[in-house]
């Protein structure tokens, strides 16, 4: 039997996302709080973030996440949100890693966050294997716009070449995967530079950026500068462009932003991408499509440690209700977000 505080309520406040398509999708309502299985925790949601991913689960595109469980017709999951922060209110069997109260972070799914996780409301249960204890004196908003963002990172970073001195590009820079790839860097002693659009280059600046450069008037794949490793959200520049400015044996990781649908990839997305890279990279002498780094310990275990000691600080731009959820999905797709906006359930 699942153990759990005594203040659980029969049912909570949740986005609920009947079909796919635009913000009109979803609306806030009332359902029943989920019961933690075998190895769950029941999280009370104080922190979910809004990103990318959750655009694409919105719209059902591209296409193919919908045969990657999303859903077919409409979403498996009909809460939206992936990551969270909150309070342990209870523990599903075979759970003793974390006690009633304990503040965790994490995510609530794995490695295909195309689609719900269920973590836009006051509850969400989530395998205890993907949480962490938040660090003393760490928000639950800082938390929450970590989990995802900080190990998307961190699965794609190769931290081999991430040394002392090394030179680091991050295109797309200050949005909350670009802005943690930046600090992690940094964490890591590299020289970093940061590109994206002139109202960003100061927050750029302030999270540590050795060098900024204004994505809208300079092109980043032109220059004498080369580069150890070039982190590239954006995806918009094809990889014979950017071998100019790697190293000869520099690395190239393409994490593949859609720009919200503008990049017009609505079947198959980023894959045909990925799949050109592939087969390019037997023929080039830098590393691209990097294997996941092994890691020293779990992603989350480092986050909790950076956070910690103030190495990485996710930038927040504003902490809202969940029913403002469509409002600032708007403001995600017209690119006014700095940083990560936040939802308090």
């Amino acid at each position: 039997m699942p153990q759990s505080s005594q203040s659980i309520p029969s049912s909570m406040t949740a986005v609920l996302q009947s079909d796919y398509g635009d913000i009109d999708v979803y609306r806030t309502g009332a359902v029943a709080v989920p019961v933690p299985g075998p190895g769950q925790v029941l999280v009370r949601v104080r922190a979910t973030s809004l990103h990318a991913d959750i655009w694409h689960a919105m719209r059902g595109e591209p296409r193919i996440l919908r045969l990657m469980g999303g859903g077919f017709v409409r979403p498996n999951q009909p809460i939206p949100g992936t990551d969270l922060a909150g309070e342990v209110a209870a523990t599903g069997p075979d759970v003793d890693v974390f006690r009633l109260g304990d503040r965790v972070f994490g995510q609530a799914l794995g490695w295909n966050l195309w689609r719900n996780g269920g973590t836009c409301a006051e509850y969400a249960a989530v395998d205890a294997v993907r949480l962490e204890r938040i660090p003393q004196g760490i928000g639950f908003p800082e938390a929450a716009a970590t989990a995802t963002s900080g190990q998307i990172v961190l699965q794609n970073l190769p931290l081999e070449p991430v040394v002392d001195g090394c030179r680091v590009l991050v295109h797309g820079a200050a949005g909350c995967v670009g802005s943690l790839a930046v600090q992690i860097a940094k964490a890591r002693g590299a020289v970093v530079t940061a590109v994206d659009l002139p109202p960003k280059l100061d927050s750029l600046r302030a999270i540590g950026a050795d060098q900024v450069i204004d994505g809208s008037n300079v092109d980043p794949t032109e220059g004498s500068v080369r580069y150890d490793v070039v982190f590239d959200v954006l995806g918009i520049h094809p990889l014979g462009r950017w071998r100019r400015v790697l190293e000869p044996t520099g690395h190239y990781i393409l994490i593949g932003h859609d720009q919200y649908g503008s990049c017009r990839r609505t079947v198959l997305g980023s894959i045909p991408k990925m799949l050109s890279l592939a087969l390019q990279a037997p023929f080039v002498s830098q590393k691209v499509l990097v294997s996941p780094p092994k890691l020293a310990e779990p992603p989350l275990k480092m986050l909790a440690r950076w956070l910690e000691s103030g190495a990485v600080a996710p930038q927040i731009d504003s902490v809202l209700a969940l029913d403002q959820l469509p409002q600032a999905m708007r403001r995600l797709e017209r690119n006014e977000v700095n940083g990560r906006i936040v939802f308090a359930p």
